[in-house]
């Protein structure tokens, strides 16, 4: 705002606090629209995927009396994939020594009576295996150990006999 002296000449009067504030308020909102904005907007949009290869239909699947068959066999593959995972971890924490999770881990297979799950678990409480990974006695039990081996000989595990013979 201009206002005029005296003598006749203009001066520049300085804005007051409101006219002030407003001005470099609205100064940040246009510098902010000019930068901000053009992100938002290429940041929305769409990404382009590019297809590489095209996977025919598989005629390897029938189906054998309609969809309930499909979805009991898909079941069984998941209930094996589960197995092994399991079975996995369980050899993974045997190996770093981590004796009552391997238990633990196992237990659902050793429920169910999984001859490898029954092995392993007989592997937890076998003075011999424990003293061969340098674990203290503090976890033995000869008389589970020999339980377990026995279950899973019953259950077909053919190593389990010669656990059995060792412990005797």
């Amino acid at each position: 705002m201009q206002a005029a002296n005296v003598m006749g000449t203009t001066q520049t009067k300085p804005l007051g606090g409101f006219a002030f504030h407003a001005r470099w308020a609205f100064a940040g909102f246009g510098i902010g629209l000019l930068v901000f904005l053009p992100w938002v907007i290429w940041m929305t949009q769409p990404v382009p995927v590019v297809v590489t290869e095209y996977a025919a239909p598989s005629s390897k699947l029938t189906l054998v009396d309609g969809p309930k068959e499909v979805t009991r066999k898909t079941a069984t593959d998941a209930a094996a994939e589960e197995r092994v995972r399991i079975l996995d971890s369980a050899r993974g924490l045997l190996a770093n020594r981590a004796i009552t999770s391997v238990r633990a881990v196992l237990k659902p297979l050793v429920d169910a009576g999984d001859a490898e799950a029954l092995f392993l678990t007989a592997q937890t409480y076998d003075p011999i295996q424990l003293a061969v990974l340098d674990i203290g006695d503090g976890l033995a039990d000869t008389n589970r150990a020999r339980h377990f081996y026995s279950r899973a000989l019953a259950a077909g595990h053919e190593a389990a006999q010669g656990r059995l013979d060792q412990l005797r």
